[in-house]
């Protein structure tokens, strides 16, 4: 599921759910590193490890804000939250 909209204090926010597997307690801490695939690496899912890596880099380069919330058997879902702009006449 994809959701968007304004945040608190002139923020756009976007989130974005899945019905998957989880994250466990014990790889949460690693989801942001690089080059860490939480052991995916075993597996036939294609990837490097980066891209949540670059992600965090690039929303903390907006001044923003970006996290998830896992629950095992449930799924997760990551958020990120960027500063609007005021556009001028």
């Amino acid at each position: 599921m994809l959701e968007c909209g304004s945040g608190e204090q002139g923020t756009f926010h976007l989130s974005v759910t899945d019905d998957g597997p989880g994250i466990p307690d014990e790889l949460q801490s690693k989801v942001f590193e690089p080059f860490d695939r939480l052991g995916a690496e075993a597996s036939n899912v294609p990837g490097t490890g980066i891209g949540l890596t670059v992600t965090r880099q690039l929303i903390e380069g907006m001044v923003g804000n970006v996290g998830f919330h896992s629950k095992l058997d449930e799924g997760t879902t990551f958020w990120i939250e960027v500063p609007t702009a005021r556009a001028d006449n």
